[in-house]
């Protein structure tokens, strides 16, 4: 697998989830700190991770009682547990979210159970922000014991560690990749203090500050085909 055959026309949050996928596929090590970071956070249960592993882009679910069709960023499968993964930087939860996909993932980890033969796999779905949002996501999965927050920053901060123990390829990626979230989960804090700059007169290309400012708010829309 290549990276760039796994992100070709990405950006944001869908760039960030794609390379985060491969850096998991990539690496042993990588995957096995990402699973003990959710299992530390698991309220039904330690999650075990030995012979099997997989991690699925873009999930569909479907809602039991609205119906309505949703779609996991992530939906990674452990020798013992279903794992749904929503990438959350900016953008709002929508309508359900991220309740919604539990009933998925509960008829998936039924599905595993029968395949497997193996008794009660646990399904969780878990939430990754940054940690400017952690009270607000809280609230949101307060007393629901099958959703979990974990914050950017201390994901790449366990991942940091593994950088003298894996492979020279990997290394360079989880570099560029914990260089690239932390500048964008730290941009819209900072926002206030640049919106002044774009107030300013531009010059006819425009500042330095002025195009930082643009081409980070240029990855925060969807890109439209002109088709």
């Amino acid at each position: 697998m290549n990276i760039f055959t796994v992100t070709e026309g990405l950006r944001g949050e869908d760039l960030i989830t794609s390379i985060f996928r491969y850096l998991l596929l990539s690496s042993t090590e990588l995957r096995e700190c990402f699973i003990r970071i959710v299992s530390d956070k698991s309220k039904t249960g330690p999650i075990l991770l030995s012979s099997h592993f997989s991690c699925l882009l873009q999930y569909i679910t479907e809602d039991e009682e609205s119906k309505n069709w949703g779609r996991l960023d992530l939906l990674v499968e452990t020798d013992d547990s279903v794992i749904g993964i929503e990438n959350k930087l900016y953008a709002g939860f929508q309508e359900g979210q991220p309740k919604k996909y539990l009933h998925s993932l509960k008829k998936y980890a039924d599905g595993l159970s029968k395949l497997r033969n193996i008794e009660s796999p646990q399904h969780i779905v878990v939430i990754i922000a940054p940690q400017s949002r952690k009270n607000e996501i809280k609230g949101i999965i307060e007393n629901e014991e099958h959703l979990a927050l974990l914050t950017w920053e201390e994901v790449l901060s366990k991942f940091e560690k593994y950088l003298g123990l894996i492979d020279s390829k990997t290394k360079f990626i989880l570099m560029a990749f914990i260089e690239f979230v932390r500048e964008s989960v730290i941009f819209i804090p900072r926002f206030k203090e640049l919106v002044p700059h774009l107030r300013k007169r531009f010059d006819d290309y425009g500042s330095a500050i002025q195009k930082m400012v643009v081409g980070k708010l240029w990855n925060y829309f969807p890109v439209k085909s002109n088709l």
